[in-house]
């Protein structure tokens, strides 16, 4: 029994393969026929060149161009071929002779073939239209060329912003873990200095260095045990340990201290925090020798916007002098 040959596709199903409106039975179906015959690829290409020209002359349905440009403007292939399609229809529009009114629809190398043989132009126009799409042809690849080269850099340079986004992250994650751990030591450094009580002091031993903590709102006359400083006569320093709780970050800060005569026996401007100050404790070194045995008034200012300073708290305590 013979077989019967496949039926070739007619010029609608070459066109809706081209434009992708086949399913996939249908186009594995065309797809075998162009491997098996070549007079089938030969009438698809023609199609394509039929279909190119009528996009380029707007003479397509607005579904049609819009599955066309789908196929085709995705590819830069897509794309050259229109591009040389429509600089040949150009330059053929330009060498016909004006009072040729017969319209060429043949696909543009057929057309060109169809007017040298009618001998309405000549050999000489002939080679100036070759040129003209020789040139266009050139120009297309050219700016092809050159949009690959600048998709090609702008890639590169984006993938340069990329490694340096990442290396500035980088650092900045290294300068974080840097300053936590110098946090950290910091935090370490000052729990290991603890200031001496002057309960801890034993009669007649040495300390250079003796500590009072205050709490405001006490007056002179109303003292309490808990305010008063015992002073050895051999102490350097003495810290007064200020409980407070109205005093803003940053904010300049002046001390003065009065003793019973309510004469200025010491002040000092607060620039920077001692190195023992917290949040709710702000920590005050003062020279043993400007002390004397009785009582004192503290008074801590503050600065107010651009003004003058202004009363936050006083706080009162007792100085007892140990023989």
């Amino acid at each position: 029994m013979v077989a019967r040959p496949t039926p070739i596709p007619d010029d609608a199903t070459f066109r809706a393969f081209l434009l992708g409106l086949v399913d996939d039975r249908e186009r594995t179906k065309v797809e075998e026929q162009l491997f098996a015959d070549a007079g089938v690829h030969e009438r698809l290409l023609e199609i394509e060149e039929e279909l190119t020209e009528a996009y380029v002359q707007r003479q397509l349905s607005a579904d049609e161009r819009d599955r066309f440009e789908l196929q085709y403007l995705s590819t830069p292939e897509g794309r050259q071929r229109i591009a040389i399609t429509s600089a040949g229809l150009s330059a053929l529009g330009t060498l016909l002779p004006a009072h040729s009114n017969r319209r060429v629809r043949r696909s543009p190398p057929r057309a060109w073939l169809a007017w040298l043989q009618a001998g309405s132009g000549g050999w000489r126009l002939a080679t100036s239209a070759a040129a003209v799409a020789v040139a266009a042809i050139v120009l297309v690849w050219n700016q092809d060329r050159f949009w690959r080269n600048r998709l090609a850099e702008t890639t590169d340079q984006l993938a340069r912003l990329q490694q340096v986004k990442q290396d500035l992250r980088r650092q900045a994650d290294e300068a974080r873990g840097r300053v936590d751990r110098l946090a950290q030591e910091l935090a370490r450094h000052r729990s290991a200095r603890v200031l001496p009580e002057p309960s801890s002091l034993a009669a007649g031993s040495l300390a250079p260095i003796v500590s009072l903590s205050l709490t405001p709102g006490l007056s002179r006359g109303a003292i309490d045990e808990a305010a008063r400083l015992s002073l050895p006569r051999n102490a350097s320093v003495v810290v007064l340990r200020l409980a407070v709780d109205n005093v803003r970050p940053g904010q300049p800060l002046r001390v003065i201290l009065r003793d019973a005569a309510d004469a200025e026996a010491w002040r000092q401007d607060l620039t920077t925090p001692h190195p023992w100050s917290t949040t709710e404790m702000l920590a005050l070194s003062i020279p043993a020798a400007r002390l004397d045995f009785g009582e004192y008034l503290l008074t801590l200012q503050g600065r107010r916007g651009q003004g003058g300073f202004e009363n936050i708290a006083t706080y009162a305590f007792v100085v007892a002098r140990q023989p």
